[in-house]
Protein backbone atom coordinates (compact mmCIF):
# COMPACT_ATOMS: atom_id res chain seq x y z
CA UNK A 1 0.00 0.00 0.00
CA UNK A 2 2.80 2.35 1.08
CA UNK A 3 4.77 1.92 -2.38
CA UNK A 4 1.41 2.39 -4.14
CA UNK A 5 0.82 5.50 -2.67
CA UNK A 6 4.22 6.96 -3.13
CA UNK A 7 4.66 6.21 -6.72
CA UNK A 8 0.99 7.68 -7.33
CA UNK A 9 2.67 10.63 -5.68
CA UNK A 10 5.74 10.57 -7.24
CA UNK A 11 3.48 10.57 -10.50
CA UNK A 12 1.21 13.23 -9.53
CA UNK A 13 2.84 15.92 -7.33
CA UNK A 14 4.52 17.60 -10.07
CA UNK A 15 1.29 18.29 -12.50
CA UNK A 16 -0.06 19.75 -9.14
CA UNK A 17 2.94 21.66 -8.49
CA UNK A 18 2.95 22.78 -12.10
CA UNK A 19 -0.61 23.74 -12.10
CA UNK A 20 -0.09 25.75 -9.02
CA UNK A 21 2.87 27.44 -10.93
CA UNK A 22 1.66 28.12 -13.83
CA UNK A 23 3.74 25.68 -15.43
CA UNK A 24 1.24 23.89 -17.55
CA UNK A 25 0.06 24.80 -21.09
CA UNK A 26 -2.57 27.90 -20.36
CA UNK A 27 -5.13 25.29 -22.09
CA UNK A 28 -5.59 23.24 -18.88
CA UNK A 29 -6.94 26.22 -17.14
CA UNK A 30 -7.92 28.70 -19.07
CA UNK A 31 -11.57 29.72 -19.62
CA UNK A 32 -11.22 30.65 -23.36
CA UNK A 33 -7.95 29.82 -24.09
CA UNK A 34 -6.50 31.17 -27.80
CA UNK A 35 -5.41 29.04 -30.69
CA UNK A 36 -1.65 28.64 -30.64
CA UNK A 37 1.01 27.70 -34.09
CA UNK A 38 4.11 29.16 -31.82
CA UNK A 39 3.91 25.97 -29.58
CA UNK A 40 2.93 22.30 -29.36
CA UNK A 41 2.09 20.43 -26.60
CA UNK A 42 2.91 16.40 -26.17
CA UNK A 43 0.01 13.93 -24.41
CA UNK A 44 1.23 11.07 -23.12
CA UNK A 45 -1.45 7.76 -23.10
CA UNK A 46 -0.12 4.15 -21.42
CA UNK A 47 -2.89 1.58 -21.82
CA UNK A 48 -5.60 2.79 -23.39
CA UNK A 49 -9.08 1.89 -24.10
CA UNK A 50 -10.82 2.62 -27.56
CA UNK A 51 -13.84 5.15 -26.81
CA UNK A 52 -11.22 7.47 -25.31
CA UNK A 53 -9.49 7.23 -27.80
CA UNK A 54 -11.61 7.73 -30.68
CA UNK A 55 -13.36 10.49 -28.92
CA UNK A 56 -9.82 12.51 -28.68
CA UNK A 57 -8.85 11.55 -32.32
CA UNK A 58 -12.33 12.53 -33.41
CA UNK A 59 -11.72 16.21 -31.14
CA UNK A 60 -8.50 16.55 -32.91
CA UNK A 61 -9.31 16.22 -36.37
CA UNK A 62 -12.81 18.42 -36.08
CA UNK A 63 -10.89 21.17 -34.92
CA UNK A 64 -7.76 21.28 -37.26
CA UNK A 65 -5.23 19.74 -35.10
CA UNK A 66 -2.01 18.35 -37.06
CA UNK A 67 -0.30 15.07 -35.40
CA UNK A 68 3.60 15.46 -35.50
CA UNK A 69 5.96 12.51 -35.31
CA UNK A 70 9.20 13.04 -33.01
CA UNK A 71 12.01 14.03 -35.71
CA UNK A 72 9.16 16.71 -36.90
CA UNK A 73 8.61 18.35 -33.32
CA UNK A 74 12.35 17.86 -32.83
CA UNK A 75 13.19 20.35 -35.78
CA UNK A 76 10.23 22.73 -35.05
CA UNK A 77 11.99 23.46 -31.91
CA UNK A 78 14.90 23.37 -33.68
CA UNK A 79 13.75 26.55 -35.90
CA UNK A 80 14.29 24.45 -38.36
CA UNK A 81 10.32 23.38 -39.09
CA UNK A 82 7.11 25.78 -39.88
CA UNK A 83 3.57 24.78 -38.30
CA UNK A 84 0.98 25.16 -41.15
CA UNK A 85 -1.43 24.91 -38.24
CA UNK A 86 -2.29 24.10 -34.70
CA UNK A 87 -0.40 21.26 -33.91
CA UNK A 88 -0.07 18.46 -31.37
CA UNK A 89 2.13 15.15 -30.70
CA UNK A 90 0.38 12.23 -29.38
CA UNK A 91 2.80 9.73 -27.19
CA UNK A 92 2.56 6.50 -26.00
CA UNK A 93 4.63 5.10 -23.04
CA UNK A 94 5.53 1.30 -22.81
CA UNK A 95 3.82 -0.10 -25.93
CA UNK A 96 1.49 -2.55 -24.09
CA UNK A 97 -0.77 -4.73 -26.49
CA UNK A 98 -3.48 -2.27 -26.34
CA UNK A 99 -1.37 0.63 -28.40
CA UNK A 100 -1.44 -2.49 -31.40
CA UNK A 101 -5.08 -3.48 -31.05
CA UNK A 102 -6.49 -0.41 -30.09
CA UNK A 103 -4.46 2.18 -30.91
CA UNK A 104 -2.98 1.29 -34.79
CA UNK A 105 -6.53 0.79 -36.00
CA UNK A 106 -8.04 4.41 -34.95
CA UNK A 107 -4.83 6.25 -35.76
CA UNK A 108 -5.25 4.66 -39.25
CA UNK A 109 -8.80 5.50 -39.39
CA UNK A 110 -8.40 9.05 -37.93
CA UNK A 111 -5.14 9.54 -40.06
CA UNK A 112 -2.92 10.65 -36.93
CA UNK A 113 -0.15 9.54 -36.20
CA UNK A 114 2.06 8.61 -32.55
CA UNK A 115 5.05 8.52 -31.12
CA UNK A 116 5.60 5.13 -28.97
CA UNK A 117 8.18 4.44 -26.63
CA UNK A 118 9.25 0.94 -26.40
CA UNK A 119 11.60 -0.89 -23.64
CA UNK A 120 13.27 -3.59 -25.35
CA UNK A 121 13.65 -5.87 -22.69
CA UNK A 122 10.02 -6.22 -22.10
CA UNK A 123 9.17 -7.19 -25.65
CA UNK A 124 11.56 -9.91 -26.13
CA UNK A 125 9.92 -11.73 -23.07
CA UNK A 126 6.34 -10.52 -24.53
CA UNK A 127 7.49 -13.11 -27.39
CA UNK A 128 7.26 -15.65 -24.58
CA UNK A 129 3.19 -15.28 -24.27
CA UNK A 130 1.88 -14.33 -27.20
CA UNK A 131 -1.26 -15.73 -26.01
CA UNK A 132 -1.46 -13.70 -23.34
CA UNK A 133 -3.93 -10.56 -23.52
CA UNK A 134 -1.95 -8.34 -20.84
CA UNK A 135 1.65 -8.02 -22.66
CA UNK A 136 3.84 -5.57 -24.41
CA UNK A 137 3.17 -5.61 -27.92
CA UNK A 138 5.84 -8.20 -29.71
CA UNK A 139 8.64 -7.38 -32.19
CA UNK A 140 6.23 -8.54 -35.32
CA UNK A 141 3.35 -5.70 -33.72
CA UNK A 142 5.95 -3.06 -33.43
CA UNK A 143 7.54 -3.72 -37.05
CA UNK A 144 3.66 -3.85 -38.45
CA UNK A 145 2.76 -0.14 -36.39
CA UNK A 146 6.29 1.00 -37.57
CA UNK A 147 5.51 0.22 -41.45
CA UNK A 148 2.54 1.55 -41.26
CA UNK A 149 3.74 4.90 -41.16
CA UNK A 150 1.22 5.87 -37.80
CA UNK A 151 3.29 4.94 -35.19
CA UNK A 152 7.15 6.55 -34.87
CA UNK A 153 8.86 3.89 -32.18
CA UNK A 154 11.25 5.42 -30.05
CA UNK A 155 13.25 4.46 -26.70
CA UNK A 156 11.91 3.87 -23.30
CA UNK A 157 15.23 2.66 -22.01
CA UNK A 158 16.20 -0.59 -21.53
CA UNK A 159 14.27 -1.97 -18.91
CA UNK A 160 12.23 0.59 -17.77
CA UNK A 161 14.14 1.88 -14.78
CA UNK A 162 14.24 4.98 -12.73
CA UNK A 163 16.09 6.77 -13.89
CA UNK A 164 16.71 9.65 -10.49
CA UNK A 165 16.93 6.16 -8.03
CA UNK A 166 18.80 4.06 -11.25
CA UNK A 167 18.54 1.37 -10.98
CA UNK A 168 15.31 1.07 -9.29
CA UNK A 169 12.85 -0.56 -11.38
CA UNK A 170 9.75 0.65 -12.45
CA UNK A 171 6.98 -1.40 -13.48
CA UNK A 172 5.61 -1.13 -17.09
CA UNK A 173 2.20 -0.97 -17.87
CA UNK A 174 0.46 -4.15 -19.83
CA UNK A 175 3.14 -6.45 -18.19
CA UNK A 176 2.06 -8.58 -16.13
CA UNK A 177 3.30 -9.01 -12.50
CA UNK A 178 5.51 -11.81 -13.59
CA UNK A 179 7.14 -10.14 -16.42
CA UNK A 180 7.51 -7.12 -14.44
CA UNK A 181 9.24 -9.49 -11.22
CA UNK A 182 11.59 -11.25 -14.04
CA UNK A 183 12.77 -7.76 -14.76
CA UNK A 184 13.52 -6.61 -11.72
CA UNK A 185 14.85 -9.57 -10.26
CA UNK A 186 18.04 -9.75 -13.12
CA UNK A 187 21.15 -7.33 -13.03
CA UNK A 188 21.21 -4.24 -13.85
CA UNK A 189 23.06 -2.46 -16.09
CA UNK A 190 24.99 0.82 -15.29
CA UNK A 191 22.89 3.69 -17.43
CA UNK A 192 25.00 4.10 -20.25
CA UNK A 193 24.64 0.32 -21.19
CA UNK A 194 21.43 0.11 -20.80
CA UNK A 195 20.72 3.41 -22.86
CA UNK A 196 23.03 2.14 -25.77
CA UNK A 197 21.67 -0.89 -26.07
CA UNK A 198 18.15 0.32 -25.64
CA UNK A 199 18.82 2.13 -29.30
CA UNK A 200 21.17 -0.58 -31.06
CA UNK A 201 18.35 -3.37 -30.02
CA UNK A 202 15.37 -0.94 -31.57
CA UNK A 203 17.19 0.13 -34.56
CA UNK A 204 18.05 -3.80 -35.23
CA UNK A 205 14.79 -5.23 -34.50
CA UNK A 206 12.98 -2.56 -36.24
CA UNK A 207 14.63 -0.92 -39.08
CA UNK A 208 14.76 2.44 -38.38
CA UNK A 209 16.48 4.86 -36.31
CA UNK A 210 16.15 5.59 -33.02
CA UNK A 211 17.27 9.22 -31.81
CA UNK A 212 14.97 10.18 -29.03
CA UNK A 213 14.42 8.92 -25.08
CA UNK A 214 11.40 9.49 -22.83
CA UNK A 215 12.10 9.09 -19.34
CA UNK A 216 10.10 6.19 -17.17
CA UNK A 217 8.03 7.75 -14.69
CA UNK A 218 8.52 11.40 -16.36
CA UNK A 219 11.83 11.85 -14.71
CA UNK A 220 15.42 11.94 -15.83
CA UNK A 221 18.79 13.60 -14.51
CA UNK A 222 21.49 15.62 -15.46
CA UNK A 223 23.29 12.72 -16.07
CA UNK A 224 21.04 10.84 -17.84
CA UNK A 225 20.98 13.58 -20.12
CA UNK A 226 24.86 13.82 -20.84
CA UNK A 227 24.90 9.85 -21.27
CA UNK A 228 22.06 10.01 -23.43
CA UNK A 229 23.95 12.05 -25.73
CA UNK A 230 27.30 10.59 -25.38
CA UNK A 231 25.61 7.42 -26.77
CA UNK A 232 23.17 8.76 -29.79
CA UNK A 233 20.10 10.56 -28.37
CA UNK A 234 19.01 13.76 -29.74
CA UNK A 235 15.77 14.71 -27.56
CA UNK A 236 14.46 13.53 -24.22
CA UNK A 237 10.59 13.64 -23.07
CA UNK A 238 9.79 14.41 -19.27
CA UNK A 239 6.43 15.28 -18.10
CA UNK A 240 6.07 18.45 -16.83
CA UNK A 241 8.34 20.67 -15.65
CA UNK A 242 8.83 24.05 -13.59
CA UNK A 243 9.16 26.78 -15.62
CA UNK A 244 8.32 25.27 -19.09
CA UNK A 245 4.76 25.04 -19.70
CA UNK A 246 4.83 23.89 -23.29
CA UNK A 247 7.05 23.49 -26.43
CA UNK A 248 8.26 26.13 -27.98
CA UNK A 249 11.63 27.00 -29.97
CA UNK A 250 14.64 27.78 -27.86
CA UNK A 251 14.59 31.70 -29.38
CA UNK A 252 11.15 32.50 -28.29
CA UNK A 253 10.93 30.90 -24.90
CA UNK A 254 13.52 32.80 -23.08
CA UNK A 255 13.40 30.11 -20.46
CA UNK A 256 16.78 28.78 -18.63
CA UNK A 257 16.77 25.69 -20.02
CA UNK A 258 19.13 26.53 -23.37
CA UNK A 259 18.15 23.31 -25.24
CA UNK A 260 14.44 22.93 -25.65
CA UNK A 261 15.20 19.10 -26.93
CA UNK A 262 16.67 18.35 -23.75
CA UNK A 263 13.55 18.98 -21.96
CA UNK A 264 10.57 17.84 -24.06
CA UNK A 265 7.77 18.19 -21.36
CA UNK A 266 4.34 15.92 -21.53
CA UNK A 267 1.24 16.32 -20.24
CA UNK A 268 -1.42 13.99 -19.72
CA UNK A 269 -3.35 12.45 -22.39
CA UNK A 270 -6.43 13.33 -20.11
CA UNK A 271 -6.53 17.09 -20.92
CA UNK A 272 -6.26 16.95 -24.36
CA UNK A 273 -10.06 17.63 -25.35
CA UNK A 274 -9.30 21.01 -23.04
CA UNK A 275 -7.57 22.33 -26.35
CA UNK A 276 -9.04 25.29 -27.90
CA UNK A 277 -12.34 23.52 -30.13
CA UNK A 278 -15.87 23.25 -30.21
CA UNK A 279 -17.02 20.38 -27.74
CA UNK A 280 -14.53 20.99 -25.50
CA UNK A 281 -14.89 19.78 -21.54
CA UNK A 282 -14.47 21.08 -18.35
CA UNK A 283 -12.16 20.76 -16.04
CA UNK A 284 -13.92 19.35 -13.46
CA UNK A 285 -14.94 16.42 -15.01
CA UNK A 286 -11.17 15.80 -15.41
CA UNK A 287 -10.29 16.04 -12.32
CA UNK A 288 -13.30 13.82 -10.97
CA UNK A 289 -12.68 10.87 -13.79
CA UNK A 290 -8.85 10.93 -12.52
CA UNK A 291 -9.00 11.24 -9.28
CA UNK A 292 -12.24 8.57 -8.60
CA UNK A 293 -9.69 5.92 -10.70
CA UNK A 294 -7.06 6.69 -8.24
CA UNK A 295 -9.02 6.54 -5.24
CA UNK A 296 -10.82 3.35 -5.94
CA UNK A 297 -6.82 1.94 -7.23
CA UNK A 298 -5.80 2.67 -3.44
CA UNK A 299 -8.50 1.01 -2.10
CA UNK A 300 -7.97 -2.34 -4.14
CA UNK A 301 -11.22 -2.23 -6.56
CA UNK A 302 -11.77 -2.45 -10.09
CA UNK A 303 -11.60 0.54 -12.55
CA UNK A 304 -13.52 0.97 -15.25
CA UNK A 305 -12.96 3.34 -18.42
CA UNK A 306 -14.66 6.96 -17.94
CA UNK A 307 -18.04 7.74 -19.58
CA UNK A 308 -17.81 11.32 -21.86
CA UNK A 309 -16.76 14.11 -19.63
CA UNK A 310 -19.67 17.50 -20.07
CA UNK A 311 -19.22 19.21 -22.72
CA UNK A 312 -18.98 23.38 -21.66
Amino acid sequence: MLRRLRSTWEKNWPEIRCAATGSVPDFVLARVPKQRTDAVPVFCYHDVVGPELRQDLEYLRQNGYATLIADELVAFLRGEFSLSGPSVVLTFDDCSRSLFQVALPLLERHGCRAVAFAAPKFHDLAEEVVGDEHRPCTWKELRVMRRSGFVDVQSHSLEHRYFPRWPEPVPLCGADARMNETVARGPARNMDEDLRLAREILEARLGSGVRHLAFPMYDGTGEALRIGREVGYQSFWWGVLPGRPTNCPALSTGNRMNDPTDHIVRISAEFLRRLPGEGRISLGSILRARYGRTFQRWMGRPTFPPTNPPRR
